[in-house]
């Protein structure tokens, strides 16, 4: 979208910081589950408001426009959006990307609600490319995601040798499942989203570069049930921009994981006979999700 390297570092930075108001919002609503009352609307409506006051008392020369980036992220293309009903291209170009990661965060399981299948979520960027968000990063969004194929497979690795058996199944196979989770390394704590999850391992996008076979102890809530649990896990393989092992997958890492507790395993377990397809060859070439298909009509709502 030609832009340029300090620009698109600013929107990570951004990204990062866009929901920092939050920090005044009361817990009761922002951990509470189900629907929010108009009032309690209205009072997570002003995180924006208060994430770029925050970040305008700290990021100055260079960064100076991330608070607006980040104050913005909530407006719409079509003007309807929140806080200040900024219309079109008066929102900055960064505030209109990070709209776009809301395909990311009905993706992913939230202790509110379970995620979106990924075809609905498609279908809500299509349907809002022109009132929710700006239809060239929509598209240059799409193109992305069909450049990468958009599957959640893995490469071979040396450390990664869980391939297939005679019948070409993987002997353990990895399901779709979107989280948040907590990455401690020794006395550091980093961030990712698991993407896949299988009874053995999972795939966790990451900006962090960790090395193989590096011992990591995550914290994430199980499929199935709403709980968080602890497993230690051994770094299999990287794919990163300086090293990638792979082109279909984003940044990250995949990991296996190590004495899984036995009712977390048993819960693992449950979740991934439930969602594998029964196909002979999970290797072999499948039916892609097509990212420019047009599909039935959603309503976007905004998330917590």
């Amino acid at each position: 979208m030609n832009m340029s390297d300090e620009y698109i570092q600013m929107i990570r930075i951004a990204g990062l910081l866009h929901d920092y108001g939050k920090i005044g919002i009361p817990d009761s609503i922002l951990k509470k589950n189900g629907r929010l009352t108009p009032e309690e609307r209205d009072i997570i409506n002003t995180h924006p408001v208060r994430t770029q006051q925050i970040l305008s008392q700290v990021l100055r020369g260079l960064h100076k426009k991330i608070p607006k980036i980040a104050g913005t992220h909530h407006e719409r293309w079509d003007g309807a959006g929140y806080p200040q009903g900024l219309k079109g291209e008066c929102i900055p170009l960064g505030a209109r990307i990070l709209a776009v990661p809301i395909f990311e965060a009905i993706t992913a399981k939230r202790h509110y609600r379970e995620p979106m299948p990924l075809e609905k979520a498609l279908s809500i960027l299509h349907e809002s490319s022109g009132s929710h968000f700006d239809p060239r990063v929509v598209s240059t969004f799409l193109e992305y995601l069909e450049e990468r194929n958009f599957e959640l497979v893995k490469p071979r690795s040396q450390h990664y040798n869980y391939e297939t058996n005679h019948d070409s199944r993987r002997k353990h196979p990895r399901v779709e499942y979107r989280t948040q989770v907590s990455i401690r390394r020794g006395n550091s704590i980093l961030s990712g989203d698991i993407i896949n999850i299988g009874a053995n391992g999972a795939f966790i996008t990451s900006s962090a570069i960790v090395e193989e076979r590096e011992s990591l102890l995550l914290t994430f809530a199980l499929p199935v049930k709403d709980e968080y649990i602890q497993i230690r896990a051994e770094v299999c393989w990287n794919n990163h921009a300086e090293k990638p092992l792979s082109a279909i997958h984003p940044n990250g890492f995949a990991v296996r994981f190590l004495n899984t507790p036995k009712p977390a395993q048993r819960l693992l377990n449950q979740f991934i006979r439930q969602h594998i397809t029964p196909v002979k060859n999970t290797i072999a070439p499948k039916e892609q999700i097509n990212v420019h298909k047009q599909q039935p009509k959603f309503s976007v709502s905004d998330g917590k």
